[in-house]
């Protein structure tokens, strides 16, 4: 198997003839690496996301998976998804956190230890009789991530993860994400604007404002010349420390 879990290849994609959201992006993503892709909004982070997930189809140029053409790739369930306010499709959900994590398995045949052992792993085994519309949305967040971590995906893709959770949470999601990529050998894609946060985190990261602007390490783009150069603007960024 290709050691690119993800290869994009003068991606163009549009959403009206002619108006192209995407314009020749090219990226690859290695297996065992966590990579924010970043941007401004419209930038079409999301975008290329769902081009990823085969939700849209680019114009022009190819997308691989796991060395091979997003067409002929079948093994869908290797790749695990979290969209951005995920929380707001389950306003009125009445299950249980605990019976959410069974969804993942039609079967429902998941051993009950393992799902006590991944709400541990969470930080939501105290809550796991609550309904899951009763959870915050950082709660929300990681009982999602959890569900999708059940099938022990080769691919997580997560968009914005943290648009809906409080400051006091974000670095537990990113501290459950470094975990899963390190421990769990898991590929990550995740889109962002927290870029100082996520710093400390990620292995490289990708830019994007419809072109892929800047592919390197975190430290190059927080130097500031890539950071103006992504936003079109002077900025200046800061590094959290963990």
């Amino acid at each position: 198997m290709s050691d690119e879990v993800v290869a994009l290849n003068r991606v163009w994609i549009s959403y009206e003839p002619g108006i192209y959201v995407v314009e020749d992006a090219s990226f690859t993503v290695n297996q065992r690496e966590f990579v924010a892709l970043v941007g401004p909004n419209g930038g079409g982070k999301t975008t290329v996301l769902k081009a990823i997930l085969g939700l849209i189809k680019p114009e022009k140029g190819s997308i691989k998976l796991f060395g091979r053409e997003i067409r002929n790739f079948k093994e869908w369930a290797w790749i695990g998804y979290v969209p951005q306010h995920a929380e707001k499709m389950y306003t009125n959900f009445p299950l249980s956190v605990e019976e959410f994590l069974y969804l993942k398995s039609p079967t429902h045949k998941v051993p009950r230890e393992d799902v006590y052992k991944m709400l541990e792993f969470v930080g939501l085994k105290d809550v796991k009789y609550k309904r899951v519309s009763e959870l915050s949305g950082g709660q929300f967040q990681r009982l999602y991530i959890a569900r999708e971590i059940m099938a022990s995906p080769k691919l997580l893709i997560l968009d914005e993860p943290t648009s809906s959770i409080d400051a006091s949470f974000k670095s537990d999601l990113y501290d459950i994400l470094k975990e899963i990529n390190e421990n769990l050998g898991a590929t990550i894609i995740m889109s962002t604007h927290d870029i100082a946060a996520i710093s400390t985190y990620v292995n490289r990261v990708v830019c994007i404002n419809k072109r892929v602007i800047h592919m390197d390490n975190i430290e190059e783009l927080m130097s500031g010349k890539g950071l103006c150069e992504l936003y079109g603007y002077h900025v200046h960024g800061l590094r959290h420390v963990h």
